[in-house]
């Protein structure tokens, strides 16, 4: 599936900025699908949100369909732009309740966010929240 959208950047762990292409799928008020990518390859980033309250989404598919997606800072950019260029709220899934699910390799992925500060644990709901960065992923209008 060749990808070509939106200006989209990520940033991984040793500060390197990479530049993508950002396809939004509106397919259902409940649901948000982001595709990541070039137009010039068949492999992308592909970021599924399900609500869970109105505004309020959880992570449903997070997958890295190709190497050269791995590790480049996408997911903090995907959670970014669903929290600050969609105005959403962003939690994780339960541990399991009904058709939620928090798998181990997210439980890691929202601790990793715990530990930087980016995300907080709330015991009540059993659910982590995103608290940032709050800065998009998406290039400035007069920078474009």
């Amino acid at each position: 599936m060749n990808v070509n959208g939106m200006p989209f950047f990520s940033t991984d762990a040793k500060g390197i900025q990479h530049e993508w292409s950002l396809v939004v799928d509106p397919s259902a008020p409940s649901t948000i699908n982001l595709l990541v990518g070039h137009a010039s390859t068949d492999e992308f980033y592909e970021a599924r949100f399900v609500a869970i309250a109105d505004g309020v989404f959880r992570p449903d598919v997070l997958k890295a369909h190709g190497e050269r997606f791995e590790n480049k800072g996408i997911t903090t950019a995907v959670f970014r732009y669903l929290t600050v260029d969609l105005g959403k709220e962003l939690k994780s899934s339960r541990q399991s309740a009904g058709d939620e699910w928090l798998s181990p390799r997210m439980k890691l992925i929202w601790e990793h966010y715990v530990n930087k500060g980016c995300a907080a644990y709330d015991p009540k709901h059993g659910r982590y929240e995103w608290l940032g960065p709050n800065q998009s992923p998406r290039p400035l209008p007069e920078a474009r």
